[in-house]
């Protein structure tokens, strides 16, 4: 929700009604169609943004399952905003990969972990390829990175579960004055996903959206100093 919607960390348990300023609810209003694709099940606040989608699709099995609906969107001319919610590499990520993909070993949670980033590189591979001869921009983030702790993978409150992968894709097809590329060297919040979806849709925002304090959302949804997390 808080890559999505203008709500801030400290905003989160009082002021839900933020979540409606959403990027599903704004391509709809400025004429965009849009579609929501998950392979997760629904829950939490997470289902109320996708509930502003016109078209939305829940999907059984692994991640790759999405392709062949994501493929028939795409034949749709029309300008959309497609939001693809994968499970990527959630715990037990052993049972969120067919057995072909467990390339590395087919018992070992780490092994399986980066058997796990191989197979989301490779969906995530076919889409772009799709999306070469399409005028299209393609955001890809993790909402949470899991912390190693012996032989287990935990999603918790330090900061080696928020280095996550965050990346802007720009389509050769697009036109240049479009495309800003290169690494951000310095901290960066995926909060910024928000207004950066709505100037591609081609519409200025505000700088009110960066959280510069830089605060984290914990697991007890209280907004605390990010300096503050453990490693």
């Amino acid at each position: 929700p808080l890559m999505l919607s203008s709500i801030q960390p400290e905003e989160f348990l009082n002021n839900k009604i933020k979540i409606a300023d959403n990027v599903v609810n704004f391509a709809e209003q400025k004429g965009y169609e849009t579609y929501w694709m998950s392979t997760q099940s629904l829950s939490g606040i997470i289902s109320i943004i996708a509930s502003y989608s016109n078209n939305r699709k829940y999907f059984n099995g692994y991640d790759e399952v999405i392709l062949p609906e994501f493929y028939k969107v795409l034949k749709n001319k029309n300008k959309k905003l497609i939001i693809l919610h994968l499970m990527g590499s959630h715990p037990n990520p052993c049972d969120k990969i067919p057995e072909k993909e467990k390339i590395y070993s087919k018992n070992n949670i780490i092994d399986c972990y980066d058997s796990s980033i191989n197979y989301t590189d490779k969906i995530i591979g076919e889409i772009l390829n799709k999306l070469r001869d399409e005028n299209s921009v393609f955001i890809y983030a993790s909402d949470h990175g899991l912390k190693i702790k012996g032989d287990k993978m935990l999603h918790t409150d330090s900061k080696e579960s928020t280095k996550v992968p965050f990346y802007i894709w720009f389509s050769p097809k697009l036109p240049k004055e479009v495309k800003e590329t290169g690494i951000i060297e310095s901290p960066v919040q995926t909060i910024m996903i928000y207004p950066q979806i709505i100037e591609f849709m081609g519409y200025k925002t505000n700088n009110n959206y960066q959280n510069l304090d830089f605060k984290y959302l914990n697991l007890d949804l209280k907004a605390i100093d990010y300096s503050n997390l453990k490693d």
